[in-house]
Parts: C-alpha cells; structure tokens; sequence
C-alpha cells in the first residue's frame, strides 16, 4: 500500500468509489445500502441537481442554522430491463439520524502530525447536502483525520441514515442488453489493423491453432469511422457455434494460407473467438485471421461460419 503527505491530494486521488443504492421501478440495483455515497462532481458524467448543486464540500461551520432538509446524491448503476446497464444520478432525501449526523460532523478536523505518513488510498468523505432554513444550500463532509481521511464517528452517523429516492436521472447507458445476454463486451479493439500498422509485413508459416472442440461463442464487431489511433469496434451480434459449426470451423482455419498480400487491417467488421485459452480474431468483410501473434488468409468458409 502506498503512503503520501497530508495535504498532497491531487484532482484525481479524491475520486472514490461509488456503492450503489436505492431502488427504482423497473430497474435492479448492482448492489444496496446508503452507506458510503460519492458527490456529484466526483462522477463527472453525471449531471448536477437543486437538491445538491456542484459545489466543493466542506466542513460543517459551526453556527450553520436551521436545516429544512439534506440529500445524498451520487452515481449509481442500474439495470433496466430490455436496455441493459445504465448510469443513474439518484437523489435521496433524508428521512432519519440527520441530528446525530449533525452532531458528528461538528467534531473538528484533526491537525496532521509532523511528517506523517498516510495511506494513498482516500475513503468515501460522506458528503451530504443540507438545505438551511435561510435558503442556503451548503455540502458537507464528515470531519477528517490529519490524514485526510473521515473519522469514524462521522461514517458511523453517516451510515446510519435513512433516507428514500425521490428522484434518478437517467445519464448514460454502461452496458448493451445484447452485451447484458451474450457477455461478449460492448466494445473490443481492432487487433486486426492494430496489428497490421505496427508489425512487420511477415505472415507466419504455421496453421492456426483450432478453437473446437467444445461449443464457441462468436462476438461480432464492427469499426466505425473515423477512428482514433486505437481503432475500436463496437458489438453487433452474436453467433453460437454448434460441435459441428466449430469441427468445420477448425477445418477451414486448417487451409488458412501464408500470403503476404492479404490485408490484416481490411475491412470494418471482425468476429472475437476466446477459446482453447487463445484470442483468434477473423475479419469479417476482409482477408486476415489472426491468432497468438501469428496471421494468415482466411478461406471464405471460416467468414461464412462466423458470421
């Protein structure tokens, strides 16, 4: 585990990890509990809210006032059926233990020791939003060690809280349904033309190695353009090989040729085959089959079965 300095805090180290909480029609939580939220502009994509405007948090100042209400807001994970995975900005009001959390957050900060030493790894800082009565909106966090990190008294009360969702914001889409059915990923980068950009214009003399004998699941991807440096496609389907689709598979990536024409990085679409504990990447509308460093030409047998 790392050590830094109180005090040396980049932009990036305060980022923590977010627990997924709440509940919502129609929708499953990837996980549950209102224990440790993470603010709204520690989650750049997600959007700001009146409940809990994108402000920097602080400790609780000691004659706040009044509190009218507080909020808890963070990014969640939600799946939503026949649409995959999606990114949520829940809000969540407080319904309980805001006065022992009040009293908590009014411990002071620990002074940091001299030349102390702290781990690198920061904790969730509680953050909650309270509305006073004199129409200030103010974000708090739970008091501090000299190392920056929240006091147990402060995620003690923290997570006692109950609280009720009273509203989420749809933001982006995590994961695809078909990705969700398959488990092939949303996306996979283009070997193919990565490959042929960077390696030597030399295919290799032996055959490709077979995928079978067992079942094989076919991810298909294609690449939109224009892309960047990394070439990336994108998932479009699937295909579920039977024992005999995979025996003829394995037959035609056996005639699979050594010829310096083919084009490895031709084309926009390939197929993504894990199996035998290798990667064998096929492109779908080219030439190029490429497997644990080797590549060849591939028949239009080993395309036509894939896709």
């Amino acid at each position: 585990m790392g050590v830094r300095r109180p005090g040396a805090l980049t932009g990036a180290a305060l980022l923590v990890a977010t627990v997924l909480v709440g509940c919502a029609s129609g929708a499953q939580e990837s996980a549950a509990g209102p224990g440790t939220g993470a603010r709204s502009q520690q989650q750049p994509s997600a959007p700001s809210a009146a409940e809990c405007p994108d402000t920097a948090d602080v400790h609780l100042p000691k004659a706040y006032g009044p509190v009218d209400a507080a909020y808890i807001c963070r990014s969640v994970t939600r799946r939503v059926a026949g649409h995959g995975k999606w990114e949520f900005f829940s809000v969540r009001k407080v319904t309980a233990g805001l006065a022992d959390l009040l009293t908590a957050y009014a411990t002071p900060d620990e002074r940091a020791g001299t030349d102390q030493m702290c781990d690198s790894v920061l904790i969730d800082p509680r953050v909650i939003w309270l509305h006073g009565s004199d129409g200030r909106t103010l974000a708090v966090r739970a008091p501090q060690s000299g190392c920056q990190q929240p006091l147990a008294a402060g995620t003690d009360a923290f997570d006692a809280l109950k609280s009720v969702e009273v509203r989420a914001i749809k933001v982006r889409q995590v994961e695809s349904e078909l990705a969700q059915r398959s488990g092939c990923g949303d996306s996979f980068k283009d070997m193919l033309r990565i490959e042929a950009a960077d390696r030597p214009r030399t295919p290799t003399a032996k055959r490709p190695s077979p995928v079978g004998p067992a079942t094989v699941r076919v991810c298909q991807y294609e690449v939109a353009e224009p892309q960047s440096h990394t070439p990336e496609g994108h998932l479009i389907g699937i295909k579920h090989l039977s024992k005999t689709e995979v025996a003829g598979l394995d037959a035609a990536l056996a005639m699979a040729t050594v010829d310096p024409s083919c084009d490895l990085g031709e084309g926009a679409r390939f197929a993504e085959i894990i199996a035998n504990r290798q990667l064998t990447l096929v492109s779908l509308d080219g030439c190029g089959v490429l497997q644990d460093g080797g590549w060849w030409r591939a028949s239009e047998d080993v395309r036509a079965i894939l896709s």
